[in-house]
């Protein structure tokens, strides 16, 4: 059987918890927090322990802040699709001149048995019944019903 050694000899590694709150020390806790300390910041600089301080702000309902840890991910830059990088099932409507270095595609989930998705398909296949209407067809001798 072994026994494991245990050092007496070195002080207690856990801060002073002050386990009565006062109004002051209250207020001194919302300011640190407003001014956007860390909780291990302001128990450093409270004497007391970073559970203490996370548990009070709890307590004192202070605003909520994002976690060092989770910090919200920058959003991907948009990708520019071109007639390399496209898929079939996305839509292939140009956007600006061929000859320019900003061309590129639409890019937008495709209408089913279309090139082009809704936006698109609107601008590129036009309804009879529309164009009746628009270009008055029937001074044409077209009747469409």
């Amino acid at each position: 059987m072994s026994s494991s050694r245990v050092c007496f000899d070195e002080p207690p590694r856990a801060r002073r918890i002050h386990a009565n709150w006062s109004a002051e020390r209250d207020m001194q806790l919302a300011a640190l927090w407003a001014e956007g300390f860390t909780a291990s910041e302001i128990a450093r600089r409270m004497d007391t322990s970073k559970n203490a301080v996370i548990g009070r702000v709890h307590r004192l309902r202070l605003p909520k802040r994002n976690s060092p840890l989770h910090r919200p991910k920058k959003p991907a830059p948009p990708t520019i699709w071109t007639f390399h990088n496209i898929g079939f099932d996305q839509c292939r409507f140009p956007d600006g001149d061929p000859k320019d270095k900003e061309f590129h595609l639409c890019g937008e989930p495709v209408i089913e048995g279309k090139p082009y998705c809704a936006t698109h398909c609107d601008l590129a296949y036009h309804n009879p019944v529309r164009i009746g209407e628009r270009f008055k067809l029937d001074n044409l001798g077209l009747h469409i019903k």
